[in-house]
């Protein structure tokens, strides 16, 4: 983790003083603490939101809830408040993530988290990368649920012209056969493939080798990063 300046500020205009170049907002910290870590955020300055009250709790005046952008999951999900006026909103917060999670998630999301920009159908289009010194490699593997995609290893001119994170490792997404069991299960173009079945990848070899190893009737689970996030995906013989 790189150094940086950490910020307290008591109150909204406060914080807004402290925005500027690369300085980041810290609200739960689960997605921004954890790619310092990994250095893959490198933020000039921390500001954290958790002294702000403004953002904080939740109130009621007997016609309108109004949930604080800092109150936890844990608050929703047991606010006698919430219950009231929205039975439903109290019982999906209470069942969003882990116990301990549930304390540290904030209503309001995380604003540090780190976003790339989701590739559009034009982007993938117009994308024309630099001739590699030597042919990119694309695989489609048949006689099992992965054989509906195509996909190729993550060079410097695909990373930059997706938007994909510097550091990131793995196999992009570059088409998806209509209709197949990868559709079904929600994979998209651009989507990166980080694992196959818990096998690690970080390369088109060890696609290649996890892939082949399927049964032609075996799922697959899939972990893949789509916008910044990481998300498992499970893709189901049709």
């Amino acid at each position: 983790m790189h150094a940086f300046k950490y910020h307290r500020p008591s109150s909204v205009d406060a914080a807004a003083a402290l925005v500027k170049g690369e300085a980041k907002l810290l609200a739960g910290g689960q997605s921004l603490v954890q790619a310092m870590k990994l250095r893959l955020s490198s933020p000039s300055d921390i500001i954290d939101l958790g002294t702000i009250k403004d953002l904080a709790g939740i109130k009621s005046d007997g016609k309108n809830v109004t949930i604080g952008a800092m109150a936890r999951h844990a608050e929703v999900a047991h606010s006698a408040d919430v219950k009231k006026a929205i039975p439903a909103l109290a019982a999906m917060a209470e069942m969003i993530g882990e116990l301990s999670t549930s304390h540290t998630y904030v209503w309001g999301g995380d604003p540090g988290r780190e976003v790339a920009e989701r590739p559009t159908d034009e982007m993938l289009a117009k994308r024309e990368p630099s001739p590699p010194k030597e042919p990119v490699e694309t695989v489609k593997l048949p006689d099992n649920v992965l054989a509906s995609l195509r996909v190729q290893g993550l060079d410097a001119a695909t990373m930059s012209q997706l938007n994909i994170p510097a550091k990131m490792t793995g196999v992009v997404v570059t088409s998806v056969e209509g209709g197949g069991p990868a559709e079904a299960a929600g994979v998209q173009r651009g989507d990166v493939i980080q694992e196959v079945n818990h096998q690690v990848v970080t390369k088109l070899e060890d696609y290649q080798k996890a892939s082949s190893a399927l049964k032609k009737d075996e799922m697959a689970v899939l972990l893949l990063s789509r916008q910044g996030n990481n998300l498992f995906v499970a893709v189901n013989p049709q």
